[in-house]
């Protein structure tokens, strides 16, 4: 009978630990779906991160480009101002062709990214 105790315990207790055994399993087969879930949501992010580092570098090509001929325009302007406010010195010429000239700063509110 003493032995039926002992034994008794012995199976009680193998079967809370196949239990516990269990929700760790379910535990783990969880972890590993969230862990599958999060990498494949990382690689989303990445891919997204990528073509915005692309169209920010298409940007910053544009924005240079655009800044390289205001600042080109704006050296014949103060030339031609200069000219004007001193006669004594002679004034260079404005170009004419329309990659340099005044006027092409319009066409900076027509451009799209």
């Amino acid at each position: 009978m003493v032995y039926m105790v002992g034994l008794s315990k012995i199976v009680h207790s193998l079967s809370h630990l196949f239990f516990y055994i269990e929700i760790l399993e379910s535990g783990w087969k969880d972890d590993r779906q969230l862990e599958q879930k999060s990498a494949q949501k990382d690689l989303e992010y990445i891919d997204d991160l990528t073509v915005l580092l692309k169209h920010t570098e298409k940007r910053k090509e544009k924005v240079g480009t655009i800044v390289h001929r205001l600042i080109g325009e704006l050296q014949q302007l103060k030339y031609y101002l200069e000219g004007m406010s001193n006669p004594a010195t002679p004034a260079l010429p404005i170009p004419t062709s329309p990659r340099i000239n005044i006027f092409s700063l319009f066409s900076l509110f027509h451009l799209s990214f």
